[in-house]
């Protein structure tokens, strides 16, 4: 996925209750978002650990993770990941990832 960096980027995560989940154990999911890595675009290469400190994720515990206007640096590629777990079972969970490539 291509983003701009004068603009704000929002992610959605979608998840829903698998067919053999007991409902009565309860239906809430907890999502996390965490940073996976910074690498640069052309070359792959790690980013300096300022670009990645540089990063803060607000509303980590949410579906949806909103990056502000000018959070996202041009010419690296940011990997993310969004895990959703049952609130009842943890152990309960799928792990999804983007990459925003940022130009």
């Amino acid at each position: 996925r291509i983003a701009r960096p004068a603009l704000a980027t929002q992610l959605l995560g979608v998840a829903t209750l698998a067919a053999c989940w007991q409902v009565s154990k309860g239906v809430q999911i907890d999502f996390e978002w965490t940073l996976v890595n910074i690498t640069h675009s052309a070359t792959g290469v790690p980013a300096p650990s300022a670009v990645r400190d540089a990063l803060v994720l607000p509303s980590p515990l949410r579906s949806s993770l909103l990056l502000p206007p000018f959070s996202l640096l041009p010419g690296y590629t940011y990997a993310l990941s969004l895990r959703a777990q049952m609130a009842a079972d943890p152990s309960v969970f799928s792990e999804a990832q983007v990459a925003l490539d940022v130009r």
